[in-house]
């Protein structure tokens, strides 16, 4: 496994995205503080060390402790088959929702996601 993105909710509680280097995808751990335990892992997107790099992938938390993740695909910064993905997690569905996902021009190298104070990106 390699360590990406870790992020801390309001409540204390510990959010981990990683590859997943075995199965090929690309999990998200929470550590509850309140039970001293993680969870087992959700299998969130498919993925590969070129997509969860430093630079071709953002994670961040809103106010409602929702993870949001931009992921930048291809198999290299350059390739003509890179795509950007948006997406977010709904707490009350349990589910990823994926809001777009576009083809982006090779020369591509990067992306950040910042929310703002209403936890629009």
């Amino acid at each position: 496994m390699v360590l990406v993105h870790i992020e801390v909710d309001s409540n204390g509680n510990i959010h981990l995205l990683a590859l997943h280097d075995d199965a090929n995808r690309i999990y998200t751990w929470i550590y509850d503080i309140a039970t001293d335990s993680w969870n087992s892992g959700l299998n969130s997107f498919p993925g590969a060390h070129g997509s969860i790099q430093p630079g071709r992938s953002s994670f961040s938390l809103d106010s409602s402790n929702q993870p949001h993740v931009v992921l930048m695909k291809g198999t290299s910064s350059s390739s003509a088959d890179s795509s950007i993905s948006y997406s977010f997690y709904d707490n009350t569905a349990q589910n990823w929702v994926e809001r777009f996902n576009d083809a982006t021009p090779s020369g591509n190298y990067g992306v950040n996601m910042e929310l703002d104070s209403n936890d629009d990106i």
